[in-house]
């Protein structure tokens, strides 16, 4: 005699209540992450006077007749990750993609923008001595583990007295992480920092992480 075994299959209602519940978990996966995102800083912000904006297309032609204008790259410090990927060309005897490692080589520059009207400037903000007495954890695991080294060639402070005695007018963050602005902490906090629009304030869920040392940087400066 053949025995059937009938097959315990979900009903429609337990179908929807099943995707019902993957809802609910997504959506409050989605709440505690909302909830859990930052802004970088809580430094103040002020707008700026600083001309009229210009489109993209004029900054190229201004770059093509400097007039006076110099533009010093600086590299400040190499800052190496690993990376994973998959290859989809390649599958081995077990049919399975060939997954590959490779080193990215990430430089960290500041930019010295010399103007013969209105005088010394940075793009970006590179390093101070100190950087890693503001690191927490995670980060502090991160930048000195092998696989993932930062090494800091120069601190923006010693850039700047083995290099010019021009005064610092100003300083241009392109974005406000640490290892493009840290090395504000060193500086006078009397000179100006112009970020761009609602960069102190975007929030995102990764800056509790990495939010330390862009805020310990700018708590002197109100």
């Amino acid at each position: 005699m053949i025995t059937q075994h009938k097959a315990n299959l979900p009903t429609p209602i337990e179908n929807i209540l099943n995707m019902q519940n993957i809802l609910i978990a997504i959506a409050a996966t989605s709440i505690l992450l909302v909830g859990c995102a930052r802004p970088i800083s809580i430094a103040p912000l002020k707008s700026a006077a600083l001309g009229t904006p210009v489109t993209e297309a004029q900054v190229l032609v201004a770059v093509q007749h400097p007039n006076g204008i110099r533009l010093e790259k600086i590299k400040v410090a190499d800052w190496n990750f690993p990376r994973n990927f998959v290859d989809p060309g390649e599958i081995d005897e077990n049919g399975n993609y060939s997954v590959h490692r490779e080193e990215l080589l990430h430089e960290v520059f500041i930019y010295v923008l010399r103007h013969p009207e209105h005088g010394l400037y940075f793009i970006d903000a590179g390093f101070p001595k100190n950087r890693e007495e503001n690191y927490r954890f995670l980060l502090r695991w991160n930048v000195r583990k092998k696989t993932s080294k930062l090494t800091v060639h120069h601190t923006t402070a010693d850039w700047l007295s083995q290099n010019t005695s021009e005064p610092l007018k100003g300083i241009f963050l392109t974005h406000l992480h640490f290892d493009h602005m840290q090395g504000v902490a060193e500086l006078n906090s009397e000179i100006p920092l112009i970020v761009g629009p609602a960069e102190g304030t975007r929030r995102n869920i990764y800056n509790p992480v990495i939010a330390k040392p862009t805020r310990d940087a700018l708590k002197n400066r109100s």
